[in-house]
């Protein structure tokens, strides 16, 4: 699948989120699902060390649940943290600690009047592809079927 085409279906999906009024929320949590599925595969087990995958997980799981945990605002400083120590040390950690913080992005985070696109459903691909270049294809088809 071409960049086009993934653009393409990205809108398609958008499309059939305009009437939900969570669809924001929607999306950031199943691209959080996604990024931990890729993580308990071992999609990035070659890249990142298990301790650190650990400490994502953790903060995966959290970004994964609608409802508020009280754990946001630690997850989101140590993947801060993590994304800045392991810029020039790891760059596989520290896209992936990006991911995951943008994950975090909820309908209050995203506005539509200012933001580039309708959703951040294109910018995660983009974020995704740093470190997995050819997911294109699997990143569509888990969206189209998840939402």
């Amino acid at each position: 699948m071409n960049s086009d085409s993934e653009l393409d279906e990205i809108e398609s999906i958008e499309d059939s989120l305009d009437e939900d009024i969570n669809c924001i929320t929607k999306i950031s949590e199943t691209y959080a699902s996604f990024l931990l599925d890729l993580l308990l595969s071992g999609r990035f087990s070659k890249l990142i060390a298990d301790n650190d995958l650990q400490k994502i997980r953790a903060c995966l799981e959290d970004a994964t649940h609608l409802i508020s945990t009280g754990k946001e605002a630690q997850c989101l400083q140590n993947l801060r943290t993590v994304e800045k120590n392991a810029r020039d040390s790891n760059p596989a950690l520290s896209h992936l600690a990006r991911c995951v913080i943008q994950s975090y992005i909820r309908e209050k985070d995203w506005d539509d009047e200012t933001a580039p696109d309708r959703s951040p459903l294109y910018l995660f691909l983009l974020g995704i592809r740093k470190i997995i270049p050819d997911i294109g294809p699997e990143f569509v088809s888990y969206f189209k079927a998840k939402l």
